[in-house]
């Protein structure tokens, strides 16, 4: 005899990546509506497809003089 696909376990795990994938939509939904309102990203369609064009690109990341001492205490 076949065993049944769903069992308590299986389910329980389903259950949990189900609302973990609808937490990350969620918030990454939020993000990019706030994104668009602030100005950050315009939006293309064309067609099915839907593009991003960032507007305000980020700054990258200058290095910290603090960051560069503790290295070397480090080593």
């Amino acid at each position: 005899m076949t065993q049944p696909f769903w069992t308590p376990e299986r389910k329980k795990d389903y259950l949990q990546l189900v609302e973990s994938r609808s937490k990350r939509r969620k918030y990454h939904r939020e993000y990019n509506k706030n994104a668009r309102a602030e100005g950050r990203y315009k939006t293309i369609r064309n067609g099915n497809k839907t593009y991003f064009q960032n507007l305000k690109p980020r700054q990258p990341k200058q290095p910290n003089k603090d960051d560069n001492q503790i290295h070397k205490q480090i080593i």
